[in-house]
């Protein structure tokens, strides 16, 4: 079977199709597994272009009030590359990029199923396996699967943040203890230094804290990107 490709990659109604003798079809339209790969891409390539200043930020909230060690954005990214070189600004970086990949693709998958659970529940379709064949939900509708989707994607962000912000915020906490002449707090060597700690002293649950809260950020957050992005998509088209 010749794979060699001609030309560009074409579209059709269902899935992304080589433009060869062999048509072979790569990916349908819809499915889980395009779903997973586009959303951790997506996810990866965000993360490496916030991180930076995501890592400023958590810095400037978590500096001891009565001793800063920053004046502000700039003085936070100067002394944070002049102490730890540009690496410093991507300090526990291996998480969250793996976390993004998790968390966009729970939420192409959840915005998916969020899509078919609407269909299924309100309007009683139970066919689902062609979706283009069927009616387009509403905009309401999609901003409610928008909803779900966020949701789905709390349940692996919670963890992944927790760990995140305690690999950028550490160096802070070493600080406020030897200013304040307390014992210094644990000092982590990586992500699998803090799942050891975690597990260790406060279980599984200890990944969740705050998951609550995220829920409450991520749902109705999804549900306006979703919804801003099917309103444009059907302005244009």
């Amino acid at each position: 079977m010749d794979f060699t490709q001609n030309e560009k990659p074409e579209v059709d109604g269902k899935g992304f199709v080589l433009s060869n003798e062999s048509g072979v079809q790569l990916f349908e339209k819809g499915s889980t597994v395009a779903d997973l790969l586009f959303g951790s891409v997506a996810g990866m390539l965000g993360k490496l272009i916030e991180y930076p200043l995501d890592t400023v930020k958590v810095r400037l909230q978590s500096q001891p009030m009565g001793h800063k060690m920053f004046q502000g954005p700039l003085d936070c990214l100067k002394k944070t590359v002049q102490r730890e070189g540009f690496y410093g600004l991507y300090r526990g970086l291996s998480s969250p990029l793996v976390g993004a990949m998790l968390e966009n693709s729970a939420l192409f998958v959840g915005y998916a199923q969020g899509q078919k659970l609407i269909r299924k529940f309100l309007h009683g379709e139970h066919d689902l396996e062609d979706l283009e064949a069927l009616p387009k939900l509403t905009l309401p509708e999609l901003c409610l699967a928008g909803g779900f989707s966020g949701i789905a994607a709390a349940f692996v962000l919670t963890p992944i943040e927790l760990i995140k912000c305690k690999l950028q915020v550490q160096e802070a906490r070493m600080y406020e203890a030897s200013i304040s002449n307390r014992n210094p707090a644990t000092r982590f060597t990586g992500p699998f230094s803090i799942i050891s700690h975690t597990l260790k002293n406060e279980g599984l649950t200890g990944f969740y804290r705050g998951c609550g809260i995220t829920i409450a950020k991520s749902a109705p957050t999804s549900a306006i990107i979703f919804f801003t992005h099917e309103t444009l998509t059907r302005s244009f088209t």
